[in-house]
């Protein structure tokens, strides 16, 4: 998640070096497939039921993240370039989150031996 959230900026800053309009189109469906990857990452297999259920809502809204990667996949046609510029805004906080859970369960491991 934090690489692809990485990515969004990257994206974001390359369109900007180049001149290159965050609303174009290629700019738009790039970074949202990039925020359907953040959504792919909640895969259990990338990242345990157990860990999304503990920090659901505090600090991270993975549900809300579930379904803007449905809609970004299935739904493309209905979204609009706002909402996902709108959402790619998040990715500093959202890095600072995921690395608050990483920092958090490393704790929670170490104490266990």
């Amino acid at each position: 998640m934090i690489y692809y959230a990485g990515e969004v900026k990257d994206r974001l800053a390359r369109a900007q070096r180049y001149n290159i309009s965050v609303n174009d189109d290629m700019v738009v469906e790039s970074i949202a497939l990039l925020l359907g990857q953040i959504g792919e990452q909640l895969d259990s297999k990338k990242l345990s039921e157990e860990v999304q259920t503990k920090y659901q809502g505090n600090p991270i809204d993975f549900s809300s993240i579930s379904k803007f990667r449905n809609k970004a996949y299935h739904h493309y046609g209905s979204m609009n370039s706002k909402g996902i510029l709108l959402a790619s805004q998040g990715m500093d906080e959202l890095i600072e989150q995921l690395n608050f859970i990483i920092r958090k369960e490393q704790i929670d491991l170490d104490n266990l031996f």
